[in-house]
């Protein structure tokens, strides 16, 4: 379906309308298990044999630039890109309703040397995102996940592809997640977009 203004469509409609309040409560779902994985009693470090050698490096920019720059362009080209809205909504949904569950069932607590952002700068105090939401790695996930769903357009992928390349860097040079975080989090990403692809395959037909 690509004509200038697909919301003519019922059908689209409903899907948008679906695909909404389905990463709607997955943010929130999100936002609960990462306050529980914040507050549990039990969780450790682990060792990790990059993170352990690595140097201590100030790079606190670059992890909110990063970040911030994924979500900004995602919405930028899924605004143009109107047709693969629902898609995507309920794709990112899906992915962070999986890593919600990861969280809940894997204790484990970030790295001794991490700098955390509530310690960078007082306003990343009023965020959940603490510490202990680690396994997978959402920085990295999230634009590979809107490289898979843009994997047709071969200068957007390439953006996204670079953007989850640099995250990787950057969460492991600053400590943020574990190296296993870093390394399941493209094989993941590419699951939960293959089950998309069967789960909401109406929705994928109007690319």
């Amino acid at each position: 379906m690509r004509n200038n203004n697909p919301l003519k469509n019922q059908m689209y409609r409903r899907s948008l309308f679906l695909g909404t309040l389905f990463f709607l409560l997955a943010m929130i779902v999100t936002y609960f298990v990462v306050d529980f994985a914040n507050t549990r009693e039990g969780a450790n470090s682990v060792g990790d044999l990059i993170l352990d050698n690595a140097p201590d490096v100030n790079i606190f920019f670059f992890r909110v630039l990063l970040p911030l720059a994924s979500f900004l362009l995602a919405a930028w080209f899924l605004l143009k890109h109107p047709e693969r809205l629902p898609a995507a909504l309920l794709s990112i949904g899906l992915m962070y309703m999986v890593r919600a569950v990861f969280i809940l069932v894997t204790y484990l607590e970030a790295h001794p040397q991490k700098t955390f952002l509530n310690e960078a700068h007082p306003f990343f105090a009023l965020l959940p995102f603490q510490g202990n939401d680690l396994f997978f790695s959402g920085h990295v996930a999230f634009p590979l996940m809107m490289a898979f769903l843009f994997w047709d357009s071969k200068h957007i992928r390439t953006i996204f592809i670079l953007l989850s390349i640099s995250s990787g860097f950057v969460t492991l040079l600053s400590k943020a997640h574990y190296t296993i975080d870093v390394l399941a989090a493209p094989f993941i990403s590419y699951g939960v977009f293959r089950c998309s692809k069967k789960l909401f395959g109406k929705d994928f037909e109007r690319f």
